[in-house]
């Protein structure tokens, strides 16, 4: 009987198992499997500015590797998946921060891309005009009706107007000169409650039904200098988003 002895064959991944009978048994050892290619991060595309006063934001993504679909997670909250592109609404002021990562079609969830905006609670700007019920007269009062819009896309609390009467120029026949309005017309401010607006509205107060008691009163002072002037008016107010 031919006595082989166990060795290990150089077989680069195969060894020597048992020797018995004359046979050489080997086994195939392929090791530890290749790891899939990570997936990378993927590039945020559209994204809001850094600092808006919009309640809502849309992001789309875009990867150098096709992923399969994306997980996002918003300030902080677990991740779910999500579309591409993708819209988070309702956002309240702040700052706010989303993550997104690819996911592939094995289940490997990839590297995270995140950005971070802010939410500002002030509005810069709307439009105020207003509207004489009814003649101003020397000595006489009037009460001023406002139309107030909203332009953006989101509920305004409008918690302050003010009306500046704003220099005027007698009418020509009248050949009394320069009317002084700021002097002549004294002015009693909006005295109603704060006035929800929604997106893209315009309201009055009377449409709003605000007690005229708190609208704006005009009152003109006998001066001969401002009869049958033209005057006009600067509108100014304080807001923040509802």
């Amino acid at each position: 009987m031919t006595r082989i002895s166990r060795r290990t064959l150089a077989l680069g991944a195969a060894a020597v198992a048992a020797v018995a009978g004359g046979a050489i048994a080997v086994t195939l050892s392929t090791g530890p499997a290749t790891p899939a290619a990570a997936l990378p991060a993927p590039a945020i595309g559209t994204r809001p500015p850094l600092t808006t006063t919009v309640g809502w934001a849309t992001f789309s993504f875009r990867d150098h590797k096709p992923a399969a679909a994306y997980q996002c997670a918003l300030d902080g909250r677990s991740p779910h998946r999500c579309a591409n592109p993708v819209t988070f609404r309702n956002l309240g002021a702040g700052t706010h921060l989303v993550v997104v990562q690819p996911l592939g079609a094995d289940g490997r969830v990839g590297a995270a891309a995140s950005y971070r905006w802010h939410v500002a609670k002030t509005v810069k700007g709307f439009a105020i005009t207003g509207h004489l019920t009814q003649q101003l007269r020397p000595g006489g009062t009037a009460r001023l009706d406002l139309a107030i819009s909203n332009p953006y896309p989101y509920a305004i609390a409008v918690s302050a107007l003010h009306v500046t009467p704003k220099n005027g120029t007698a009418a020509a026949s009248t050949a009394r000169g320069r009317c002084d309005a700021a002097k002549a017309i004294r002015v009693t401010q909006y005295a109603g409650a704060a006035l929800t607006i929604q997106p893209n509205e315009t309201i009055t107060l009377a449409s709003r039904h605000v007690d005229a008691a708190g609208w704006p009163q005009l009152l003109a002072a006998d001066d001969p200098g401002c009869a049958a002037a033209s005057v006009s008016f600067a509108y100014s107010g304080r807001a923040k988003r509802a």
